[in-house]
């Protein structure tokens, strides 16, 4: 006989399994050239599903059109971390990182704690040496910045702050665009080859402002197939 809370649970299995074959139906795939463009707004991260094969080579385009500093992570499980301003719970990152061991070349925007970091070009004033074409960084160098790091977002720069933990995660921090110019939000560029034991259903999304871009709705979906 079938109590009523196993008919319960095999609902709701029943219900994810039929939003997860919705979701692969209606996914964005890469193109030819394993190119897919992601555009962040502050509210939002389109599209809203991307499916990719294990082994596939990948580029992502990710474009910020909001009027706020966005990051571009990818993970499971978003997990609390402390407001060092405010001293609460806030959702800060994801407790299972996606890019964790992997070799990834990132192009633009402001990349922070990636492992295997091929390659860095820093985007706007933060350093960029516009006569060489970038900054190359080899083996697991990347950037940090302390937990209780501040950003003014009047001016797009941010202050980088030290003697605190990272941000748990690989993230790609894009500046928006500069208020009364003409000049757009950042854009980056991340590459790489997704690996076979990342195969599943991923979660990209926004922590800014403790957490309140991804209550707002800043968070897609990546699945990755075998």
């Amino acid at each position: 006989m079938t109590t009523p809370s196993r008919t319960r649970r095999w609902t709701t299995v029943a219900a994810v399994f039929a939003l997860v074959l919705a979701a692969c139906a209606t996914a964005v795939e890469p193109d030819e050239v394993g190119e897919v463009e992601f555009v962040l707004t502050d509210n939002s991260i389109s599209p809203g599903v991307v499916k990719v094969k294990a082994g596939q080579k990948v580029r992502f385009i990710v474009r910020n059109e909001g009027r706020h500093l966005h990051e571009f992570m990818i993970g499971r499980e978003p997990h609390p971390g402390v407001d060092y301003l405010q001293g609460d719970d806030v959702y800060e990152a994801f407790e299972v990182d996606f890019f964790d061991g992997l070799e990834v070349s990132v192009s633009g925007g402001m990349p922070m704690n990636f492992e295997g970091m091929e390659e860095m070009e820093m985007g706007g004033d933060a350093g960029h040496d516009e006569g060489d074409g970038g900054m190359e960084m080899g083996g697991d160098a990347g950037m940090e910045m302390g937990a209780d790091a501040g950003h003014d977002e009047g001016d797009g720069g941010m202050e980088m702050g030290d003697g605190e933990e990272a941000p748990h995660g690989a993230m790609v921090m894009l500046r928006p665009a500069t208020p009364g110019t003409n000049e757009p939000g950042e854009t980056t560029v991340i590459e790489f080859t997704v690996p076979e034991d990342r195969v599943g259903v991923w979660e990209i999304g926004c922590f800014q402002e403790a957490g309140q871009h991804y209550e707002d709705g800043m968070r897609a979906t990546l699945i990755v197939e075998a």
